[in-house]
């Protein structure tokens, strides 16, 4: 199986699931966030040159977790800061 089929494989699960790679056999416990997981990493594929290196898809799969991180913390900070102007309009003066 090569790297593309796995993915491939993988990005079709709908729950947690058992797969055995061999040989080995070698057991992979797979969740729902795997399967978008390797969708990303399918797409990712698709969107690299044909001259990328390996190096080239981890640089840009760094700068991925780090823009997913950015966006999520500036999320949770906004939620917090709502939260805490809403207690504030609640406290009786």
């Amino acid at each position: 199986m090569t790297p593309k089929e796995f993915y491939q494989r993988l990005s079709t699960l709908t729950e947690k699931e058992v797969i055995t790679l061999s040989p080995g056999p070698i057991k992979i416990i797979a969740y729902p966030a795997d399967a978008l997981a390797a969708k990303m990493v399918l797409w990712l594929l698709e969107q690299l040159p044909e001259d990328a290196t390996e190096g080239d898809a981890e640089d840009v799969i760094d700068m991925a977790k780090w823009w997913i991180m950015f966006w999520h913390m500036l999320h949770q900070a906004e939620k917090q800061l709502n939260a805490d102007e809403a207690t504030q309009q609640e406290l009786p003066l």
